[in-house]
């Protein structure tokens, strides 16, 4: 077997020891600290995992409403009007933050967010969902507060693409 890619195995096998010692990883968010991992050890990343923050926004309600989460009616209303679901990741359960009225105000709820929950200015993860653009949005607002910030843009893949849905963020900071 050829290594196109030397270290991603690691990351792997991090990932699921971390997996397999009974860690609640949310699906959703597993590439975005994946990406913060870098090559520490289990417990490193373990202790990682406990310091990293999520924040969610959602530009389509499709999932929610097709898992009864959001009534049709809900979600009709709330494509119809370009509202963002924001939501926080919080002991692997998710929790709706804030609807916000189009992108923009998305970007700020999340900025708001960071600031409540006392980002350090370490690192940031953005994954998105087709949406290069709101992700270089959120970019630019996090070097404007916080220039010294490690930020990382990524397209999501697999489970997270489904779950943040076609222009979907998920955002992962410590």
């Amino acid at each position: 077997k050829a290594d196109l890619h030397p270290g991603e195995d690691a990351q792997l096998e991090q990932r699921q020891k971390l997996l397999m010692n009974g860690e609640k990883l949310s699906a959703a968010v597993s590439d975005a600290v994946a990406a913060l991992f870098g090559n520490e050890d289990s417990q490193g990343a373990a202790e990682l995992l406990d310091e990293t923050k999520t924040i969610f926004a959602l530009s389509s309600f499709d999932n929610l409403v097709k898992n009864g989460r959001v009534k049709k009616i809900a979600g009709f209303v709330a494509k119809n009007l370009g509202l963002w679901g924001v939501g926080v990741g919080r002991e692997g359960r998710i929790a709706m933050k804030a609807k916000a009225r189009g992108a923009s105000r998305a970007v700020g709820v999340i900025i708001e967010d960071m600031l409540e929950r006392g980002f350090s200015a370490k690192e940031v993860v953005i994954s998105h969902c087709h949406n290069a653009a709101v992700a270089e949005k959120l970019c630019e607002q996090i070097k404007k507060r916080w220039s010294d910030a490690k930020i990382t843009v990524l397209k999501t893949r697999g489970l997270d693409s489904f779950y943040a849905e076609r222009g979907g963020l998920i955002v992962a900071f410590r």
